[in-house]
């Protein structure tokens, strides 16, 4: 797998991808999602098309791209509980 140039922010001393290991690497979009999606003392949750699209917003400047659409492959299009109708009814 490649690593893509991440600009190493958030992460102490600016570290860059090719230091990072590929576990860490992984967690942090998760985490990111994570946080996005819960209540915390200092922000409301979004939503999980909300969290996708700022995790896609930032995928090769603060995560790894390839994790980030394969997390979102894995999460799905459309998340649990959201009632989806087709054209062919």
């Amino acid at each position: 797998m490649q690593i893509a140039v991440m600009d190493g922010a958030g992460y102490p001393e600016g570290l860059q991808a090719d230091t990072l290991n590929f576990y860490t690497r992984m967690i942090s979009t998760v985490d990111t999602y994570h946080a996005i999606t819960t209540n915390r003392c200092h922000d409301s949750s979004r939503r999980a098309t909300g969290a996708m699209k700022i995790l896609f917003g930032c995928h090769s400047t603060q995560f790894e791209a390839v994790l980030v659409e394969k997390f979102i492959e894995c999460l799905g299009t459309y998340p649990i509980g959201l009632l989806v109708e087709l054209r062919t009814g």
